[in-house]
């Protein structure tokens, strides 16, 4: 291995995927702003016919708080199934994982798959968070690296800063 690259060996489980799931959930003003309106906008619709139905004109408070914490328990579980469903359907997303970064792109095997290449101008941005390194592809999707999969903290710092700087293509 040159100074100019650098390889991580690592294993996902599917709950992974739902920790990258729930952090784009998170980070994400477009998600909040949709489903957001979703939620709310139901309740109160369901909360303003009631009032509407029983000739008070009044706004059903109770029946808000319900219909948008029903909305939000079923999003939840929505986007749950979403991650278990892209789990089963996408071979290699669980398992062993090789990852090897070089000034070209990123290179990575898993388990019973030929290795797959992606470029560093295909990454749109690289999120380090306590637990995890994202090289999101898009807008929801990343190649996802625990940070324990590093031995050190300083292999961690160079792998890090290694794909910061070449994804913004310095």
């Amino acid at each position: 291995m040159t100074q100019e690259e650098h390889t991580v060996r690592y294993t996902l489980a599917a709950a992974d995927n739902w920790e990258l799931t729930k952090y784009v959930i998170r980070s994400s003003p477009r998600y909040w702003l949709m489903h957001g309106a979703l939620i709310f906008g139901s309740a109160y619709l369901a909360a303003t016919i009631r009032g509407t139905e029983a000739g008070t004109g009044a706004f059903d408070v109770r029946l808000f708080v319900g219909v948008a914490l029903f909305m939000a328990a079923l999003d939840y579980l929505a986007q749950r199934l979403k991650s278990i469903h892209r789990v089963r359907r996408t071979p290699g997303l669980v398992g062993a994982h090789e990852l090897r970064i070089t000034p070209e792109g990123l290179h990575g095997k898993s388990d019973g798959h030929p290795e797959s290449h992606v470029t560093w101008s295909h990454i749109d941005r690289v999120v380090e968070t306590e637990a995890w390194l994202y090289l999101f592809i898009n807008r929801v999707s990343a190649v996802i690296v625990p940070q324990s999969a590093f031995a050190t903290a300083a292999e961690r710092t160079a792998f890090s800063s290694a794909a910061q700087r070449w994804a913004s293509g310095l």
